[in-house]
């Protein structure tokens, strides 16, 4: 996915392949001092926007396997 001048690549979180564009992703975007990743989840379907403070108790599940 592009997005402006970033690369945003979609993953699978089950660690599969994705066979077709999914027609939403959820955007993950993580920093740790002057370097910040962005990362898609594939959706089929979003309910509304949320946003999760870096102490919440997902944040490092989400994250973990991208950083």
């Amino acid at each position: 996915m592009h997005f402006a001048r970033y690369k945003i690549p979609i993953l699978d979180p089950f660690r599969g392949d994705i066979d077709s564009h999914p027609n939403f992703a959820l955007i993950i975007n993580h920093s740790r001092g002057n370097r910040f990743g962005l990362y898609g989840y594939p959706a089929d379907h979003i309910v509304s926007n949320i946003q999760l403070s870096a102490s919440d108790r997902a944040v490092c599940r989400i994250v973990r396997n991208y950083v």
